[in-house]
């Protein structure tokens, strides 16, 4: 697959940690992806503003803030979602590696190649 056409997100990682975090009892919620600016409030730093969509909310920069808006009770849960985060990206300059897919990796999270937890 050339550059030019390879997804920027790892979905073999994804599907890895997700099953990852499955095996340790952690519950699957389907989240959404925009919610109040008081619950985005809660962790996006102050210097910032959430990009608001008319008629949704404002996105999320991750799960966590998806999670914050739903009334979920007490639990062990996990999310996926994307990152409509403001801040610059701080790794776009990293080379591309394949990921640790050893059966050993299974008693930590997936982790790059090569990289420490």
């Amino acid at each position: 697959m050339t550059d030019a056409i390879r997804p920027r997100i790892d979905y073999a990682l994804l599907g890895r940690a997700f099953d990852y975090y499955l095996g340790l009892g952690y519950t699957y919620v389907e989240v959404p992806y925009a919610v109040s600016h008081d619950i985005i409030r809660l962790t996006l730093p102050p210097q910032y503003e959430p990009d608001y969509v008319a008629g949704l909310g404002c996105l999320v920069g991750s799960a966590e803030q998806s999670l914050l808006s739903l009334d979920l009770g007490p639990g062990s849960y996990m999310a996926v979602s994307p990152c409509f985060r403001p801040e610059p990206v701080l790794c776009s300059n990293m080379p591309r590696r394949s990921w640790s897919a050893s059966p050993k990796s299974r008693s930590s999270p997936p982790t790059r190649a090569g990289t420490s937890k």
